[in-house]
């Protein structure tokens, strides 16, 4: 070919979904000691049932999908307000209720809408029934007639979302599907990064799927290969994380002792059951069982 001949070369740009698809796949090789999973979830919004019918679509137990906790609804209930209006949140704990301080902003004549005083109003969630009631500073109820625009707004919010799911929320529930079906160890102490070992790659693929049916929620697969520098790293996460889990377990342990409960109690076998099984699914990183997971599932 001379000089001045020229090769002419048709660059196709890689497909975002061709490329997680071939690192997905290079993660199952039965080379490797297992995954690492990490995910993005941007703009997420379903209700509880929604999620609950696609956990299900994607071949896992929707009951493992709890409701909405009631302290969390209203928690963010309030936040939102604070966000979006003059009003003011402060937190302030109280061993029968989660009090907030909201202050808001209210008109003295509303003829002249440019004079306005600050009130002070406890949203008080009462633990127990979930009732969202509104009180004076000095801890009185007020009559409903003489709530605002705030306070009927946290209520309404309120309502919302013990039944909506935003992607704090659904990283959760990701939480409980991976403890549930993969045995999954944290590898960075602040969360972000799960290691999920090859005997669980049946389930693993579940939850692949479940994140397939939403947009803007992505998970990523990478394969762990199997050196010796992998095992002794993703050894020792292991047993910090079981050690962490006993400890854990343990404290619940001494609880129940002082308040014994038999629907407590069945849940601490469980636990202590399956710590039993996620040793076995690590067996081909550490030699030996835990002590501490005999002994307590013993004594329990």
């Amino acid at each position: 070919m001379s000089q001045s001949e020229t090769v002419q070369v048709n660059a196709v740009a890689p497909n975002r979904n061709t490329v997680r698809d071939v690192i997905n796949r290079s993660a199952e090789s039965e080379s490797n000691l297992g995954e690492l999973v990490m995910w993005s979830i941007t703009g997420f919004r379903d209700t509880v049932d929604g999620v609950r019918a696609k956990v299900s679509q994607a071949g896992l137990d929707p009951s493992l999908v709890g409701n909405v906790r009631n302290k969390t609804a209203f928690l963010k209930a309030v936040r939102e307000i604070a966000n979006q209006t003059r009003a003011r949140v402060v937190d302030g704990p109280d061993n029968k209720a989660v009090c907030v301080r909201v202050i808001a902003y209210t008109t003295v004549d509303p003829l002249d809408l440019n004079v306005s005083v600050q009130t002070s109003v406890k949203a008080v969630l009462i633990k127990g029934t979930g009732a969202v009631e509104f009180r004076d500073m000095a801890g009185n109820k007020l009559d409903t007639t003489l709530l605002g625009p705030v306070e009927t707004e946290i209520s309404a919010r309120f309502e919302y979302w013990k039944q909506n799911v935003d992607s704090d929320q659904f990283r959760d529930v990701v939480l409980d599907l991976l403890k549930h079906y993969c045995d999954y160890i944290t590898v960075r102490d602040r969360g972000g990064a799960y290691f999920v070992p090859k005997a669980c790659r049946t389930e693993l693929a579940k939850i692949k799927a479940l994140f397939g049916l939403y947009e803007g929620a992505d998970l990523l697969a990478l394969g762990v290969p199997d050196t010796e520098n992998e095992r002794r790293f993703m050894g020792g996460a292991f047993m910090s994380d079981i050690e962490a889990e006993l400890n854990a377990l343990e404290d619940r342990m001494a609880a129940l002792k002082a308040s014994p409960s038999d629907r407590s109690l069945k849940a601490l076998v469980e636990e202590f059951n399956r710590l039993q099984g996620k040793q076995d699914n690590y067996a081909f990183l550490i030699q030996g069982k835990s002590e501490r997971v005999e002994i307590g599932r013993a004594h329990v």
